[in-house]
């Protein structure tokens, strides 16, 4: 395994999967999401595009701890970066949690029947 390689997996922001032409995977969109930090991030960034010292005040981390959950999103694709001066701008991509949205519909649609039929059985109580 190359140095550039473990470096990228001791972040955390790559998968250890590689493609055909032995390039790295971007982090799987679950691997991404998993932290409550970058979930909120999420959050945050879904109402608006905001810097990194912008998002601070909603954290108890530090300004590099921001900054390293971001990484994690941008290489998940889940946000983007717009550079102006000699800050950065983070916003969503919504995109990316279309395939969350897709797989989570599938329990919605389970669940709902479930406890329909609960209520069902109530109702004859």
């Amino acid at each position: 395994m190359g140095k550039l390689h473990r470096r990228f997996l001791a972040l955390g922001s790559f998968s250890d999967e590689f493609n055909k032409h032995g390039d790295l995977l971007p982090l799987d969109v679950y691997q991404a999401i998993a932290d409550p930090n970058r979930r909120k991030l999420l959050e945050l960034l879904s109402h608006d595009e905001r810097s990194v010292q912008e998002l601070m005040p909603y954290f108890d981390v530090t300004l590099g701890a921001i900054s390293q959950h971001l990484k994690v999103l941008l290489d998940g694709r889940l946000v983007e970066r717009r550079k102006q001066g000699r800050f950065r701008f983070y916003r969503t991509r919504p995109q990316r949690l279309k395939e969350v949205y897709d797989w989570t519909q599938q329990y919605v649609q389970f669940w709902e029947s479930r406890l329909d039929r609960l209520g069902d059985y109530l109702d004859k109580q």
